[in-house]
């Protein structure tokens, strides 16, 4: 007979695994977003089951969940981008079209030649506003006649083809368009993955084991290509220690559901030296290791930094590597300096923009002002002047009293500013997204 396990968003259901869990959709959630429970038999999602018989019967029930903004975030960090979306419908459709003319090939088809006629004409746009069309009014396929008036009708008839319009949208992999839904949806809004019939199916009956059980099971990390495997840690390697552990810190601060899929170079244990020409060094390094990881090797924003990066560019770099450098920020484009002429205020992006820069107003502020940028030396390699910024240590402490004081009460981080430092975390979010 079989038995499905469903995804659904608001409740309605948006994709369907006949007799298997979804690896790829059940690595989107995590350990702690499956909730083992009671229910009534009556509770189940009316779109998919209908009027179920014994509806006051309990049952335990498995189901995964967690609000569209984190799953948007891991999907970020996967590298599923809108233009990947984008992307993909218009190959599949290609795809698609490539089949019919194969399957029909001189035969006198009208059926296969309208569609492809159809989806000559398809765009993303129109399509993907017709999903969401039929996922805001909840949509079935039997109450489609009601839709005769709606612009995108045709859309609407041929992603009703079969029986399920998310998984008749045009695309080779439903996180694309589960990408594109959550991108427009509210930041709350649950994705449920019910997977409480597989469990059945194993014969546990009402003695379903532990969460962390079913998920080591159900998450097979080596069957899934690499490229696909979110719980597989991202490597980043940064100038010294103070940057790993202060992007460590501030990445468990400002995005916790994210932290788990990231880890930072030790310094201490593995007795690296820091600065911008010993992390070019590793960069080749691990390069030259062969290291399968995804790797982001981020550099200062500023003359060293692009100094040691310009070595780098005669390299081929893999694929699961980024070379990327802090972001130019707003703040440094007009910001205090000091050298031989004294006070003046300059664009100090890509000169001088360490991570204290990023710190945050609060922080860097000092007596009306900010701490200032001093000129050293010049870097014949790229034709500038390096600056640091002056009482280093005393900005960092200040950092990490602000940090101390957020960490403890979570309620803080709104009342201080984080601006900066989020623009280098979302960076590193999106590294994978081309």
């Amino acid at each position: 007979m079989g038995y499905y396990c469903e995804l659904m968003m608001g409740d309605y259901p948006i994709s369907s695994d006949r007799n298997e869990v979804n690896p790829y959709i059940a690595a989107l959630f995590d350990v702690d977003d499956l909730y083992i429970y009671r229910r009534k038999k009556g509770d189940r999602n009316k779109i998919v089951w209908g009027d179920i018989e014994d509806k006051e019967e309990n049952e335990m029930c498995a189901v995964f969940r967690a609000s569209a903004d984190i799953i948007k975030d891991r999907l970020i960090v996967l590298g599923f981008s809108y233009q990947r979306g984008e992307d993909d419908f218009y190959s599949s459709i290609a795809d698609r079209i490539s089949m019919l003319k194969q399957v029909f090939s001189g035969e006198n088809n009208k059926r296969a030649r309208s569609e492809i006629s159809f989806l000559k004409k398809a765009s993303y746009h129109t399509f993907f506003e017709a999903l969401i069309y039929i996922f805001e009014n909840k949509i079935q396929k039997k109450d489609l006649d009601n839709y005769k008036k709606n612009k995108n009708y045709k859309t609407l008839l041929y992603l009703f083809r079969n029986t399920n319009p998310f998984e008749d949208f045009p695309n080779s992999d439903a996180r694309n368009v589960i990408r594109g839904l959550v991108e427009i949806s509210p930041k709350n809004m649950l994705l449920e993955y019910d997977i409480t019939e597989h469990l059945y199916s194993q014969l546990y009956d009402d003695k379903f084991p532990k969460t962390k059980e079913i998920y080591r099971d159900l998450i097979l990390e080596d069957e899934l290509p690499f490229e696909d495997r979110i719980n597989e840690k991202i490597i980043i390697l940064t100038e010294g220690s103070s940057d790993a552990n202060i992007l460590k810190r501030s990445l468990r601060l400002l995005y916790p559901h994210l932290s788990k899929y990231y880890s930072f170079m030790d310094f201490d244990n593995a007795a690296v030296q820091g600065g911008s020409g010993s992390l070019a060094n590793n960069t080749k390094s691990f390069i030259g290791a062969g290291i399968n990881n995804r790797i982001i090797s981020l550099f200062d924003n500023d003359t060293a930094g692009y100094a040691a990066t310009k070595q780098l560019s005669k390299l081929t770099i893999p694929e699961n590597f980024r070379i990327l450098h802090l972001p130019d920020i707003e703040l440094a484009s007009n910001y205090l300096t000091l050298g031989p002429t004294g006070l003046t205020h300059a664009d100090i992006n890509k000169c001088a923009c360490s991570i204290e820069l990023y710190f945050g107003k609060d922080v860097l502020m000092n007596n009306n002002d900010f701490y200032p940028i001093q000129w050293t030396g010049f870097e014949k390699g790229v034709g500038k002047y390096q600056g640091e910024i002056i009482e280093k240590a005393a900005v960092q402490q200040r950092f990490n009293k602000k940090l101390g004081k957020c960490e403890s009460d979570k309620k803080l981080i709104l009342s201080h500013d984080w601006e900066d430092m989020k623009k280098i975390l979302q960076m590193i979010f999106s590294a994978f997204n081309e």
